[in-house]
């Protein structure tokens, strides 16, 4: 829209769930969107979700890490696992969709340790039709910093 001149730079309000968002729309066509700080919102067990995305509870407790709830607008279930295992993630569609409803949850995001501290970030997105995991070659790359 902003190519075609329909929108132009600056700043505008969004009305979403989390409330009215700021987005700018920068003189190149980069599009920022504000979004409210993340809220914890609690843990689960590592057996729990491993049933959900089909990996051992071991895996992903190998990471050392809490599989937390998280908010920024929508609750989201944020799940690390070891480098080599994203690929590995085997959705049980169902049983993860009424999980999701029953904890008020959007879904799981899934993100990838990696060996040279990054991270690759999958999302799985999950409703009441369909569940969604995007191919390694459409993630986004975040880079983690320590």
């Amino acid at each position: 829209m902003h190519q075609d001149g329909i929108i132009t730079e600056g700043k505008y309000l969004q009305r979403t769930k989390a409330g009215l968002l700021v987005v700018t729309i920068k003189a190149n066509g980069l599009i920022v969107m504000d979004q409210k700080l993340p809220e914890y919102r609690g843990q689960f067990s590592y057996e729990v979700i491993s049933g959900l995305v089909g990996l051992d509870s071991k895996v992903l407790e190998s990471t050392r890490l809490p599989i937390e709830v998280i908010s920024t607008g929508l609750s989201d279930i944020i799940v690390p696992v070891p480098y080599g295992y994203l690929d590995k993630i085997q959705v049980n569609e169902n049983l993860t969709s009424r999980f999701c409803k029953r904890h008020d949850v959007i879904g799981i995001h899934a993100f990838e340790l990696c060996e040279k501290k990054q991270a690759w970030l999958q999302q799985v997105v999950v409703t009441s039709l369909h569940c969604l995991v995007f191919p390694r070659s459409q993630r986004l790359g975040v880079r983690v910093v320590h």
